[in-house]
């Protein structure tokens, strides 16, 4: 299998933040580059499919529209989604999710 080529990139950041860092790297044995590598790869994980985002002229177009995070979007999305609707729109959600588990149902 061929080796992906790479590239070094070097964000700066402030000494006390690279100096609590070096001390989680000894703790946890593990480098800064495994731990920036992690997080860029788990950014690009949850962003990659494109940003969580809607054009602001889908309210012009349809002023009823609604935002909700995607369905396979982590938990915690849904949680701050949750924490900030009302119970109208929480009940809504779950009778579509209710019909979305039955339908899934037919497929397995």
């Amino acid at each position: 299998m061929e080796k992906e080529e790479t590239i070094q990139i070097g964000p700066r950041i402030p000494k006390s933040l690279k100096k609590e860092l070096d001390l989680i790297c000894v703790r946890e044995g593990s480098d800064v580059q495994d731990i920036v590598k992690k997080c860029l790869e788990d950014y690009v994980k949850e962003h990659g499919e494109g940003n969580p985002a809607y054009a602001l002229t889908k309210w012009i177009e349809e002023p009823k529209f609604k935002a909700y995070p995607a369905l396979m979007d982590p938990s915690r999305n849904w949680l701050d989604y949750f924490s900030n609707c009302n119970r109208e729109e929480a009940e809504e959600i779950y009778h579509k999710c209710t019909g979305i588990r039955e339908n899934a149902r037919n497929y397995f």
